[in-house]
């Protein structure tokens, strides 16, 4: 484990210091000599209260995503007036170790990095496992690995202004409220999965941005009315994702959605077009198809967009063989063409990561239509994408072509039909005429 410190002043080692480390007289060893050598040599240094260590950093080395936690017989050691920063994993199931933790008083920001050993992180922990860090009454900046709903509500933190989590949304691990569930379940004889427990950080008044990975947004969460910029991943498919806590945040100006679900329905994307503070908005569809952004283009247009960025699905297929696309229709980019206010334009594609194209309905010269009307546009980044190919790229030149062109695309198509004749759904989806023919953006 490497540790960093930084702005360390320590004052000069106690005289007593050069004593002890002087040779014994005449060479001769002695009973408290013995005990010395016989124990790990030990630099005397002043006393740790006088020390100015204002940041602490513990990673871990070679790269290796989870930390060593740092123990709570070296917190104890930390000067809690001047250490504001701290980066470090912690054994929250030892009660100890979170005591020392909470004596740093004077913390401004922490990040709690995840464990080397599985089963020790704060999700395994009791619901009142956070209760305590509510000392760190000085603390603005907060980064969790993971951490349970139920936990986050017992946070206290009136100063906290900055807080990124991955949230789980199932129970805490406390025996009697799991115990309390279950006899709940079978008093209503529930048979169907628990319902994720929803969000409550009402309570931290002074939070003004909030990043959730990993993680999934319900109608009943309830955030800071304080939020002015919120980065969340809908990942968990464990129920209807949802944006609705979004539109009470009247002060919200910037919004990152990145979708690895299935996204709310249409009309609630459009009651986004509210927000009217909103200067920038970044959003990721991993989980598009065919109907890619239908139905929320229409806020395209009111909402003051400054930045957009849109990925195509993913792992859906291999390229080149029942690929699925995201098709981006005609009505989208011309919804597209009204951002006026538009700096940044991203529709990247990397087949390396699973990516799949977009497909936009649109030829070059209607693409450029599109972009014209963009002038506040500083950067455009274009990776990929399929365009509607111009009538006179696609028809062959020569008779003889054009035949040996159909008789190729008919041998393709048997060849497809036997090899999906076992699977009837996937045959029916995979042998699917395309509504148009499309050609790669040419390399510029």
């Amino acid at each position: 484990m490497e540790a960093i410190a930084e702005g360390v002043k320590a004052a000069p080692p106690p005289q007593r210091a050069a004593a002890a480390a002087a040779p014994d007289k005449a060479g001769q060893p002695t009973a408290s000599s013995t005990a010395k050598a016989a124990t790990p040599h030990i630099v005397s240094t002043a006393p740790y209260s006088s020390w100015k260590m204002q940041a602490l950093r513990c990673h871990p080395l070679g790269g290796v995503f989870r930390a060593v936690p740092l123990p709570g017989v070296l917190l104890k050691q930390l000067p809690a007036a001047t250490l504001t920063r701290l980066v470090c994993s912690l054994e929250f199931k030892h009660p100890k170790h979170l005591a020392a933790l909470c004596g740093l008083t004077a913390l401004r920001s922490l990040e709690v990095l995840p464990q080397l050993e599985d089963g020790a992180d704060l999700a395994d922990c009791s619901s009142h496992a956070l209760r305590p860090m509510s000392a760190l009454q000085q603390l603005m900046v907060l980064k969790l690995d993971c951490v349970k709903a139920c936990q986050l509500a017992h946070l206290q933190l009136p100063q906290l202004q900055r807080l990124v989590v991955c949230i789980s949304r199932g129970p805490c691990a406390d025996p009697a409220e799991q115990q309390r569930r279950r006899r709940q379940q079978q008093q209503q004889q529930q048979e169907d999965p628990e319902q994720p427990l929803p969000l409550q950080l009402g309570h931290l008044t002074a939070l003004t941005y909030l990043e959730g990975r990993r993680n999934i947004m319900l109608a009943s969460d309830e955030l800071p009315m304080s939020l002015r910029a919120v980065n969340w991943t809908y990942e968990i498919a464990a129920a209807a994702c949802s944006v609705q806590p979004l539109l009470r945040l009247t002060s919200l100006e910037d919004l990152d959605m990145t979708f690895c679900v299935p996204p709310p329905a249409a009309a609630e994307m459009r009651q986004l077009t509210n927000l009217q503070h909103l200067t920038a908005v970044r959003f990721a569809d991993y989980n598009a198809e065919a109907s890619f952004a239908a139905g929320i283009e229409p806020a395209w247009g009111v909402l003051p967009l400054t930045n957009l960025k849109l990925f195509g699905s993913r792992n859906h297929g291999c390229y080149g063989s029942g690929t699925y696309c995201a098709l981006m229709s005609a009505a989208a980019l011309h919804a597209l063409s009204k951002m006026t206010l538009l700096q940044s334009l991203t529709m990247p594609f990397n087949r390396d990561a699973g990516d799949s194209p977009i497909r936009l309905e649109a030829t070059c010269a209607q693409l450029a239509a599109v972009l014209q009307p963009l002038t506040a546009l500083q950067e455009l980044d274009l990776n990929g994408p399929e365009l509607l190919g111009d009538e006179e790229m696609l028809t062959p030149v020569h008779p003889v072509a054009a035949a040996e062109a159909e008789e190729c695309a008919k041998q393709q198509h048997q060849q497809l039909q036997m090899e999906a004749s076992d699977d009837e759904e996937y045959a029916a989806e995979l042998l699917r005429p395309p509504p148009a023919r499309y050609q790669a953006l040419p390399a510029c």
